[in-house]
């Protein structure tokens, strides 16, 4: 009998997860068959593709090279002075810009060193009649810089707590220096992460949209992504919309592969947070630091200090008494509780059949661990461009607009909940499946005595990760949205455009804080869950 109910058990979670992979994969099949039904993609203009795709990878790779440049002397001073006043601060600061929506972040860098932003009224202050110009490769670069840099630093900072402690103090009893110390303990282990960290970044660089949209300038600096959304929604030139997406699904697809080769993933949690014996420091390698340190968080640390100070300045009870400001919020939080909703539901069941189908061996585990980079090889403006013309070719496409959004940000939520809820899934479900056999314990009864009580941090974690993730999403709004159809993120884009820079400082104020408020609320949550 227990071995029927286990069974039972173990059909039930590979049927719902199969369920769940097929509902993935005829998702973006549908968007992907669509594209390809449009006949030959219009590649025959290489002239016009060539300059699109140079752009995307050159801006995607100058991106990392400074990134990575920077990071590294960054997370090596942030490593050794670990006495350094506020340093904790400045580590929890460099995870805000992982949070931070796109746009707002577009913003802050346009308040900041836009042609009247703060850096352009300091110098008129100081009699410099100079007008700095932030859009094209310029601005793209600093912004994509602003968003990964502080990434790269957390990771590299996980990467540098690998390293014995008997060896830092083999160091000190050798009285190595501080070049010494990077050269012969620091140097193999940044070595080893750095292929992983520079395609994390690349990889993200490359499928930028929102950032790429505000600071590019036109078409001279667009990038895949910006030029189909271009393609759809100005030109509605289908053909060249195709091609552009099945050459960023391609390469796409091509960065998941090489990323995968590196070996495994970086570990995204907090770096530098592990209490560990530190190196005593000279005099000029504690200035050395301590400038470097300085300089890493003023560059962080300015775009949000535009936001607030501009966001301040706004009129809050004409943006707060505004009927679209008020449907923006409904729409936003509308749409990010039910793709926060829709991706760990899909999630939970892919995970169940991971674990249920690793366990036994079944050659089906492949599937399961294949949906993070599926998802990720179709970025939200490539599966918008094919459900866009497939609803297009149907008819309006308002009409399923509200419902495509959900399930694009819902897919691109996919892989981060899954990250959170497999491994705590598996361990819930190794410590209780034995038990609640012998008990015979199943159905409502086990999920609500055992598996929600067990799962219940993690499922709230996910769901918080993927909300803040769909309420700053600018990817899948930019095609479907409509008057009706407005958020937050479409909202701000709209008083940008129309040079309504009052506004769009106070609603980039909010978008901020609550997605600030969603991220910290789980950040939390994952702190306590390695406390316990």
């Amino acid at each position: 009998m227990a071995r029927a109910v286990f069974t039972a058990l173990d059909k039930g979670r590979l049927a719902r997860g199969h369920g769940a992979l097929a509902l993935v994969l005829t998702f973006c099949g549908a968007a992907l068959a669509t594209i390809v039904s449009l006949g030959a993609p219009n590649f025959s203009d290489v002239s016009g593709l060539w300059p699109v795709l140079r752009f995307t990878l050159m801006q995607a790779v100058l991106s990392t090279l400074i990134c990575v440049t920077l990071a590294i002397p960054a997370a090596f001073a942030l490593d050794q002075y670990r006495a350094f006043p506020g340093r904790s601060v400045i580590i929890a600061l460099f995870g805000l810009p992982l949070s931070l929506p796109a746009l707002a972040g577009a913003f802050g860098i346009l308040a900041l060193l836009g042609r009247n932003g703060w850096l352009a009224q300091a110098l008129e202050y100081l009699g410099i009649a100079f007008k700095p110009n932030i859009y094209g490769l310029s601005g793209v670069l600093i912004a994509h810089v602003f968003f990964n840099f502080p990434l790269a630093v957390r990771l590299f900072l996980n990467a540098l707590e690998t390293i014995p402690e008997p060896s830092w103090k083999l160091a000190a009893t050798l009285r190595m220096a501080a070049l010494q110390r990077f050269k012969f303990l620091c140097l193999p282990v940044l070595r080893a992460g750095l292929p992983g960290i520079s395609g994390t970044v690349f990889l993200l660089c490359m499928t930028s949209f929102t950032l790429v949209l505000v600071l590019g300038g036109g078409p001279s600096a667009a990038t895949l992504e910006v030029a189909i959304y271009q393609s759809l929604t100005y030109d509605l030139d289908l053909p060249r919309a195709a091609a552009l997406t099945l050459i960023q699904i391609a390469l796409a697809g091509a960065a998941l592969s090489a990323l995968s080769l590196t070996g495994a993933a970086p570990d995204m949690s907090g770096g530098g947070g592990r209490s560990r014996w530190s190196p005593a420091l000279a005099g000029n390698e504690k200035f050395a630091a301590a400038a470097i340190i300085m300089a890493s968080a003023l560059f962080v640390a300015a775009p949000f200090a535009a936001i607030i100070a501009d966001g301040l300045r706004a009129d809050h009870v004409g943006i707060l008494t505004s009927g679209r400001f008020a449907l923006a919020i409904r729409n936003s939080a509308l749409i990010a509780v039910s793709s926060a909703a829709a991706a760990v539901s899909v999630s939970m069941a892919i995970a169940a059949a991971g674990y249920t189908a690793d366990r036994s061996g079944s050659a089906a585990r492949v599937l399961f661990q294949l949906v993070p980079g599926l998802v990720l090889a179709f970025p939200p403006i490539a599966l918008g461009a094919g459900w866009f013309i497939l609803t297009l070719r149907r008819g309006n496409p308002d009409s399923a607009a509200a419902i495509l959004v959900i399930a694009i940000n819902a897919l691109m939520a996919l892989p981060f909940a899954l990250r959170i809820l497999a491994p705590a899934f598996s361990a819930a479900a190794a410590r209780n499946d034995r038990l609640c056999q012998s008990l015979r314990i199943s159905g409502f009864d086990r999920l609500r005595l055992i598996d929600f009580p067990s799962l219940r941090r993690p499922l709230v974690m996910a769901l918080l990760f993927a909300m803040a993730m769909s309420l700053g999403d600018f990817g899948a709004i930019a095609l479907f949205g409509s008057d009706r159809l407005v958020t937050l993120p479409s909202l701000l884009f709209a008083k940008l455009g129309s040079y309504r820079t009052d506004d769009a400082a106070g609603i980039a104020l909010y978008l901020t804080l609550l997605a600030a408020m969603l991220a910290a609320a789980a950040n939390q949550l994952q702190r306590n869950e390695r406390n316990d």
